[in-house]
This record gives C-alpha cells, sequence and structure tokens, in this order.
C-alpha cells in the first residue's frame, strides 16, 4: 500500500522536474530606490505550492504517517538556474497569491491588503512584510517594477 503522502510527494517532484527545464527567463532586475512603491510580479519561474504533508522533508529518515498543519513552500528557479525551495508561512503564501494576480498595485499596497484580509493594522505588518519582499526579489521569487 502506498503511503498517504505519494500523491504530494509525487507533485513536488514534478515540480521541481517542470522548473528545471522550463523554458522561460527571469526578466532583468528593475533597479528600485524604494520597494514599497514598486510593483510586484511573480516570477515565470516561481511556483506557491500548499500541501498537506511536509513533502520537501520526506525521505528515507523521515516518513509522516499522516497530515499535521498545511505546510506552505514556494519552489524556484534562480538566475544561476538552481531549482530551490523556500518554506514559508501562511500570510507569505497568501502574499503571493495577491502578487501573482497583480499589475498594477504596489508592495505596500498588497500589504495593506493583506493586513485588512488578517484583520489586523497595517503597521503592524509593514517592516515585515517589505523585509520579506526584499528576500522574495534577492532570491528571484518576486520581480519588481516602478509604476
Amino acid at each position: 500500500m502506498d503511503p498517504p503522502f505519494i500523491a504530494e510527494l509525487a507533485h513536488y517532484e514534478w515540480v521541481e522536474l517542470a522548473l528545471d527545464v522550463a523554458e522561460d527567463e527571469l526578466p532583468e532586475p528593475a533597479a528600485v530606490a524604494d520597494i514599497a512603491v514598486a510593483v510586484p510580479t511573480l516570477s515565470p519561474l516561481a511556483w506557491s505550492l500548499a500541501y498537506q504533508y511536509p513533502v520537501h522533508r520526506i525521505g528515507s529518515g523521515f516518513r509522516p504517517e499522516r497530515a499535521e498543519a498545511p505546510t506552505y513552500l514556494v519552489v524556484y528557479r534562480d538566475r544561476r538556474d538552481s531549482v530551490r525551495f523556500m518554506e514559508v508561512n501562511a500570510p507569505t503564501a497568501r502574499l503571493l497569491e495577491l502578487v501573482a494576480g497583480n499589475t498594477e498595485r504596489s508592495v505596500e499596497q498588497l500589504l495593506a491588503l493583506l493586513a485588512a484580509e488578517m484583520e489586523t493594522s497595517f503597521d503592524a505588518i509593514r517592516a515585515a512584510g517589505l523585509e520579506q519582499f526584499e528576500q522574495l526579489v534577492t532570491e528571484t521569487v518576486v520581480c519588481l517594477t516602478v509604476s
């Protein structure tokens, strides 16, 4: 009998392969003076995923018996053409969903939208959110343009 995580593990492995052979190119990085006013888009080589099992940790030494808390991962190909992954939390996963369909909202506007959805103050998430965006841009998960 197959383990309960096999379908998710197979999907995760397929995503790694698909990104490795994808013909998409990363856009050139934009020179952005203030990340807060830049317009973020999801890299064409980044996929934000949610799994019931921590598929990135499954191996000969770890085989979960049952699903636990959701696992949010970003699998992406960087500028050196290496496929990598990053575990993120639920708010960052939601932020990446907002970025994926974004064409005109600034980083700050998306953070304000996330704060409203989370029913928390914008000030409470602004600093951490800007820092998170800087990391996502550095890792080539998010691309920036200036509006």
